[in-house]
């Protein structure tokens, strides 16, 4: 009898371990690719995003993967949590179109629709992560105002500019210095638009 429910428990855990593995590799949905050098090797590394299509809320995963001088690929970031899932609202969309990737000059550009505006997000492979190093939003308030932020987080400067719709006429411009140290990691960074200091 001894036997019988030790084999019982046993059988149960692997059967949950199963679960849950098989749970964390379900995102086989590639809904965007990008390809460019950002660790300065001069190889041709691989940026992944990967959607979950059986989980009620769709939630995405963000990969980044450094090609080696074998021509394999190594995977040195994953994270679920950077960009909203499609469905966070138990099973309503949420209403935000999926970013697109652009890697240039070494660096990993995250372009954003907000809704009533667009943001980028610069990101740099240093210190052994990828770091945010620049923001960028425009926001439209739906009537005749649209406001930039630039953020440079290496230097602090923040600066909102606000501008009438379809003129390049700055009405209001301010400039402060924010220090954000450490600077924010990828794998560290939920969902874009719930930071305060953007």
């Amino acid at each position: 009898m001894k036997k019988l429910i030790l084999f019982t428990f046993l059988s149960l855990q692997v059967c949950a371990f199963a679960q849950q593995k098989k749970k964390a590799d379900r995102f086989d949905t590639k809904i965007r690719e990008a390809e460019g050098d950002l660790n300065g090797d001069g190889l041709a590394d691989k940026v992944i995003l990967s959607m979950d299509t059986i989980a009620a809320d769709v939630p995405l995963r963000l990969q980044i993967f450094f090609a080696q001088a074998n021509r394999t690929l190594k995977l040195v970031t994953s994270t679920t949590q950077l960009i909203e899932p499609q469905y966070p609202n138990g099973g309503k969309y949420g209403g935000r179109q999926i970013p697109n990737f652009e890697i240039e000059k070494g660096k990993l550009i995250i372009i954003s629709d907000t809704g009533h505006g667009q943001s980028l997000h610069t990101f740099k492979y240093q210190n052994g992560n990828f770091e945010l190093v620049h923001f960028f939003k425009v926001y439209w308030d739906g009537k005749n105002t649209t406001t930039e932020t630039d953020f440079n987080l290496l230097t602090g400067m923040k600066t909102l500019k606000s501008k009438s719709l379809g003129s390049e006429k700055i009405n209001n411009q301010t400039k402060s210095k924010v220090l954000i140290r450490p600077l924010p990691k990828i794998q560290d960074l939920v969902a874009f638009e719930n930071k305060p200091y953007y």
